[in-house]
């Protein structure tokens, strides 16, 4: 099995569309965590221009034999045009600053290309772990389960009986099929939910 430069598995398939971007991920947890991320960096870093930024693509690392993360689903690119592979310094200091602290939320899980100047590039980082990223992605769902008044239990990322109640219990209320499963319906509402209690 092919698997790119972070270790996850090359794939042609299971892969969601993700909202900010042209283009998918991974479904499941990589896909929380970087709809996440879109949602995060439009917030605090600049706002996303979806023509100008893009996910999967099944080919390897430019110049290189290995696979890139894109072809496993694990990587985005937002707004390419303006911060081009190769340049370094295409962010503020502040945004640079507001980027890294994006980076620590995320536990250790993701990436900034910063690192090998490809400053546009985030990435599931190599060696994180399957069931790393699914504890991420369950903090990321009860902080915002929580934020918008639903009782998830502590954010230990855990998905234990109470965040699948306050899970079940946001999906009924919002008019969703009440299945515990925070896929990309499940996700809009939630940011609409958060958008009408920071109004």
């Amino acid at each position: 099995m092919s698997r790119s430069q972070n270790g996850w598995p090359v794939v042609k398939s299971g892969l969601t569309s993700l909202p900010q971007v042209t283009g998918k991920v991974r479904t499941g947890p990589v896909w929380v965590v970087m709809y996440w991320l879109c949602e995060y960096f439009a917030r605090t870093v600049e706002p996303i221009r979806k023509t100008w930024s893009w996910g999967w693509a099944y080919r390897r690392i430019s110049g290189s034999a290995k696979w890139s993360n894109h072809a496993s689903g694990t990587a985005i690119d937002l707004n390419a045009p303006k911060h081009p592979a190769g340049k370094a310094g295409t962010f503020t200091s502040a945004q640079a600053a507001q980027i890294n602290l994006i980076m620590k939320a995320a536990r250790g899980v993701l990436r900034w290309g910063h690192l090998f100047k490809d400053e546009m590039h985030f990435e599931i980082a190599p060696g994180a772990t399957p069931a790393e990223v699914q504890r991420v992605a369950t903090v990321i769902l009860q902080v915002a389960l929580a934020g918008v008044g639903y009782d998830p239990g502590p954010a230990d990322g855990i998905r234990g009986p109470r965040t699948k109640a306050g899970l079940l219990a946001f999906q009924t209320a919002a008019g969703l099929t009440p299945d515990g499963i925070d896929g990309p319906l499940t996700w809009a509402a939630i940011t609409t939910a958060q958008q009408k209690v920071n109004a």
